[in-house]
């Protein structure tokens, strides 16, 4: 999108505004094939989507309101619109993978298979009808800078030193969470918007932060992030088997089950947590 800065004051506040119209512009790229339900290109327009809206929640104070008011909310609904399709190919991913590893008996297999396509049509039909709404067309205008379209606006004023206690907080709320050892699943659910914040937060300012600190901090804020979005697709997927168990076989079912529990405890071994 095309926007203006009220202010030059600041490297770290032009690092921040960058980093969102580098997404918003991966957005307004990968849109277009998303909206034909192309599995790699939802996935990388919910990615910069998620980034954007992320950013706009951790450095807010930065901004006019009324343009982050209006970004996020497109966004927000953009990520609701892919949400079905992406979740569908996720789920295919996860079950097929545990599904070979010992391979399931060929007649589970082909059954499992079956309801995996079910599901992935549905999710794209879906997504197929909405797009055909006014509101879709309304929402890639918004999103592809085109006339009309807010654009963000940096405050007058906005300095370094702002900006890096913003980032901090992040980090802070970050940390608080982890020290406070999360079990159950909305625990770890908040616990990884938390992750996936201060990570995209430092991110976009890793060239003015201290470039040795702010690395090791991202890798073990990317370690985080995958564990703990392994750990819920595992746990989605077995709600899943549990809900399918009719249409796929209980022997089915209960195989996959039995190998999605030990994969959601290897999970969370790994961030050296236990089960609530």
């Amino acid at each position: 999108m095309p926007g203006r800065s009220a202010s030059l004051e600041s490297g770290s506040g032009q690092a921040v505004l960058a980093a969102i119209r580098l997404n918003q512009g991966r957005v307004a790229q990968f849109l277009p094939r998303a909206a034909r339900a192309q599995p790699g290109a939802v996935h990388r327009t919910r990615v910069a989507a998620r980034r954007v809206r992320s950013l706009l929640k951790t450095y807010a104070d930065l901004f006019e309101p009324g343009s982050v008011r209006v970004c996020r909310r497109n966004l927000r609904q953009l990520t609701r619109l892919l949400e079905d399709v992406r979740e569908a190919d996720v789920l295919r991913s996860v079950l097929l993978s545990v599904a070979a590893d010992p391979p399931l008996p060929p007649a589970g297999q082909q059954r499992l298979r079956a309801a995996l396509r079910a599901v992935q049509s549905r999710a794209r039909a879906s997504l197929r009808a909405r797009v055909k709404a006014p509101e879709w067309r309304r929402l890639v205008r918004e999103l592809s800078g085109e006339a009309g379209a807010t654009p963000l606006v940096l405050r007058q004023g906005v300095g370094d030193a702002q900006v890096l206690a913003l980032a901090a907080r992040a980090l802070i709320k970050c940390r608080k969470s982890l020290t406070r050892r999360p079990r159950s699943a909305k625990a770890l659910h908040d616990f990884r918007l938390r992750v996936k914040r201060c990570r995209y937060a430092l991110e976009a300012l890793s060239e003015a932060a201290v470039p040795g600190m702010a690395a090791k901090v991202q890798r073990c804020l990317v370690f985080l992030q995958d564990r703990l979005g392994e750990q819920r697709d595992t746990l989605l997927a077995l709600q899943w088997v549990k809900q399918q168990a009719p249409g796929i076989g209980q022997p089915t079912a209960r195989a996959l089950a039995e190998r999605l529990r030990a994969r959601e405890s290897r999970a969370r071994a790994e961030l050296g947590l236990v089960p609530a």
